[in-house]
């Protein structure tokens, strides 16, 4: 038995919506409300919630949050939304299994809380696409915090005084220029310089400075 919360602030639309499941086999409505705060704890006493949200608002989006807070285990199928891939994408990052759009019949409603229960995605062409996409950009994403925490990593290999020494040449100061501005010996700058670049693994002096950078990440 697939145990139903329905969250919708339309009276009216809450209790058809109810009536009508009741008379669905196999799915069993234990209770309805207008809002996740009316709800409360029954949320944990259910298996999906379905949530009446028009367009992703932040209301919308903190409410699918304080639901998966209440029951991580439950899973959301969001309904009732304006046809926008863009929109269900929105419900989908925040944590929604599921979306039906305004124009979706009471069937789809039905066999998506059965293709939910049995983690079976249904979704169009145009949003399998938009989900592909988002997955690559998300690798994209991740490949690039993968290169930010090696950089940082090699960067915090550095002493004191080699950031500060780096901290010149990125001013496009020459050895003898730091060497006067630090109250040293041009050798020792050119020594820095040098166990800079080993330790940044680059070749020069303008391939260290770009990690300068990496301190307003």
């Amino acid at each position: 038995m697939i145990n139903i919360y329905i969250i919708d602030d339309i009276s009216i639309s809450r209790d058809m919506t109810a009536k009508a499941l009741t008379h669905e086999e196999e799915i069993n409505v234990i209770g309805h409300a207008n809002s996740v705060s009316e709800a409360g704890r029954q949320l944990t006493l259910c298996d999906i919630v379905l949530l009446k949200a028009e367009v992703p608002t932040d209301e919308a989006l903190k409410a699918v949050h304080s639901i998966v807070k209440v029951n991580p285990a439950c899973k959301i199928l969001v309904f009732g939304l304006k046809k926008s891939e863009a929109a269900a994408m929105a419900f989908i990052e925040a944590g929604c299994s599921g979306y039906l759009f305004e124009r979706d019949s009471y069937s789809e409603l039905v066999r998506n809380i059965h293709a939910i229960e049995s983690n079976r995605a249904r979704v169009s062409a145009r949003m399998a696409a938009c989900l592909m996409q988002r997955v690559q950009e998300l690798r994209m994403i991740s490949a690039q915090l993968d290169h930010v925490h090696q950089y940082r990593s090699q960067y915090e290999k550095l002493s004191k005084r080699e950031r500060e020494v780096l901290e010149l040449v990125g001013q496009g100061l020459t050895n003898r220029r730091i060497a006067k501005r630090l109250y040293v010996e041009s050798g020792t700058v050119k020594n820095h310089v040098h166990n800079i670049l080993k330790k940044l693994q680059v070749r020069s002096r303008e391939d260290a400075a770009a990690f300068l950078a990496i301190e307003n990440l």
